[in-house]
């Protein structure tokens, strides 16, 4: 992992049954709160619909995530 706290990077590795890549991430402030972005890269080691599949997945976990900080 890159961390980089004050800059709001933190850099991960995605790992999946078909394949583990990088995924760059940022916090930037956004008023009293902050908005997260990750870039999120299709690896050559996985077909579209792997890759939707893991995408889904993400979508769950950033939407439980998303619960948790907000209440």
């Amino acid at each position: 992992m890159n961390l980089v706290k004050d800059l709001g990077i933190f850099d991960h590795t995605w790992k999946d049954p078909q394949a583990s890549w990088t995924v760059p991430a940022r916090v930037i402030r956004n008023g009293d709160g902050a908005t997260v972005m990750m870039t999120i890269f299709q690896p050559p080691i996985m077909n579209d619909s792997q890759f939707d599949a893991a995408m889904k997945e993400m979508d769950l976990e950033m939407a439980k995530l998303k619960e948790i900080l907000e209440h």
